[in-house]
């Protein structure tokens, strides 16, 4: 039995300064796109001033090769470009640092992608295909417990012929999925010159040596604790920064992260706030509650080999065990949840077979 919620995002905002507050959207909108599709907003939005952001979130590893979360992805969309991204108008990807929209070959076993000429990192080196197909190698090499690499698994080699041309040999043919896994954190591109090939790069090694070629540059960073973000001049991408900076705290608990709301600490809370402390927060005459759809599930799973009467069980019955699953989802008040717990859109049921879920049983 799965039960999964659809989330709704809420995102606050005190309202110490409405200029703010318009640059505080834009700003997000990169930390929003694992989660739910944020807006970029127009030309015109504020700019100049540093907007503070306060996250629960929690960072993994800053280097692409060692995490595969939220907290970790929200850093490295800011700092690192990809080939192909989320453009935040559309539901579609869009090439980034890629030049075209990329080509198969007769028979669907290689993708070949073109890159932007004069493509540089923050540190001055040039960013080039080199550097592509290091990025794609490292992570299949470090295969850190953490790290993405499993998102890598259709693609069997990477090569770059020249500067701006970039190679991907895929095992299956015409594979629909491999721009998502461009897009995804599988997809950071790293500077070769500053990042091992063959070990994670830790934190302060990646900061000094100003390894950025995202919408923004790191120019501070405390595990967990705070973040410092500068816009990039020479990013050449799909999202631009709307803000020249960006400071990020992270919060322990969802408690401080609403005290410093209500005392003016933030411009921006994201992740996560409980649902109590956002109707809380909503009476609050000084904060703006922004609701919007989301795309994160929460589920409740059952491990089939560990579960009762499950797999690896010495009294393994595989009706047993399905019983018990069927028994949890009739438990599960979902209208309940969602009213009370969540303010979300009712729970739905996820079988791993069609019998698991009581809407679906015939009895």
């Amino acid at each position: 039995m799965k039960t999964a919620r659809r989330v709704v995002k809420e995102e606050v905002f005190p309202l110490k300064n409405h200029r703010k507050f318009l640059a505080a959207v834009a700003s997000i909108a990169a930390i929003a796109s694992l989660t739910a599709c944020g807006g970029v907003k127009d030309a015109n939005t504020a700019r100049g001033s540093a907007i503070t952001i306060g996250t629960t979130d929690k960072i993994t590893s800053v280097d692409p090769a060692g995490s595969y979360d939220n907290g970790s992805y929200a850093v490295q969309i800011q700092i690192f470009p990809f080939l192909y991204a989320q453009d935040y108008n559309t539901s579609e990807l869009s090439p980034d640092i890629a030049a075209d929209d990329g080509t198969w070959n007769d028979d669907g076993t290689e993708f070949t992608v073109k890159i932007k000429e004069g493509l540089k990192f923050a540190n001055g080196h040039d960013l080039t295909a080199s550097d592509v197909k290091f990025s794609y190698d490292r992570i299949k090499t470090i295969n850190d417990a953490n790290g993405p690499s499993s998102l890598l698994a259709n693609v069997e080699s990477v090569e770059a012929p020249d500067d701006t041309t970039v190679v991907f040999k895929d095992s299956v043919p015409f594979d629909v999925t491999l721009k998502q896994v461009m897009s995804s954190p599988a997809g950071p591109i790293v500077d070769e010159e500053v990042f091992d090939a063959d070990k994670l790069t830790d934190a302060d090694t990646i900061v000094k040596g100003n390894a950025f070629a995202g919408p923004y540059k790191l120019t501070a960073f405390k595990m967990n604790e705070t973040a410092s973000y500068e816009k990039n001049d020479s990013y050449k991408g799909l999202t631009p920064a709307k803000n020249d900076a960006i400071q990020v705290k992270y919060f322990a608990d969802a408690s401080n992260l609403k005290l410093n709301v209500q005392q003016g600490q933030i411009d921006v809370a994201f992740r996560s706030l409980t649902p109590t402390d956002i109707e809380d927060l909503s009476k609050d005459s000084k904060v703006k509650v922004v609701k919007g759809p989301g795309g994160e599930e929460r589920f409740l799973t059952f491990n089939f080999k560990i579960q009762p009467y499950g797999e690896s069980q010495s009294d393994a019955d595989a009706n047993k065990a399905k019983a018990v699953r069927q028994a949890v989802a009739n438990l599960i008040d979902r209208e309940e949840l969602s009213t009370r717990s969540t303010r979300a859109p009712t729970p739905r049921c996820t079988p791993s077979s069609p019998t698991d879920c009581p809407a679906m049983t015939t009895r």
